[in-house]
């Protein structure tokens, strides 16, 4: 049986979305965002975290969601195909296991090149999660964009 350690996050007001545990290397607090010109549109821009440079992917932006204003932002630290970025979320809700029927493959009539980030579909409760698939968050472009931010 198929089982995830996820860790569960809200995107706007009430968007859900995931990540596999094994993925995350880490969760810092919202602190200054230098901005990097002509960085991609969803790439917020730089952060120094611990002595390393590392751009930051606003998780909103790239999935088209307005973010929560008054949100308790965070910053979830993933290896995904563009290297380690810190992706910022509006709200760390919780670290959960799922097994099972609560795992659904993404929707094949929602699969296109501009969802290639949906892993999967985790039913918890009353709500669907949306898992992120960090091996496929960038398209080819955009890692060049942030291989060139990165230096």
């Amino acid at each position: 049986m198929e089982e995830k350690e996820i860790l569960v996050f809200n995107v706007g007001k009430s968007n859900y979305f995931g990540v596999n545990v094994r993925d995350l290397q880490g969760i810092e607090e919202y602190r200054e965002i230098t901005s990097v010109a002509k960085a991609p549109q969803n790439m917020k821009g730089i952060v120094n975290i611990r002595g390393e440079v590392i751009p930051v992917l606003d998780v909103g932006a790239k999935l088209g969601i307005a973010n929560a204003e008054d949100a308790a932002m965070k910053l979830l630290l993933m290896n995904t195909n563009a290297g380690k970025v810190a992706c910022l979320v509006d709200e760390v809700n919780e670290i959960s296991m799922a097994s099972g029927d609560e795992i659904k493959p993404f929707p094949i009539l929602l699969r296109s090149p501009d969802t290639t980030y949906a892993e999967c579909i985790v039913r918890k409760e009353k709500r669907l999660v949306v898992i992120l698939d960090t091996a496929h968050l960038f398209d080819e472009q955009e890692v060049k964009q942030i291989e060139k931010m990165k230096g």
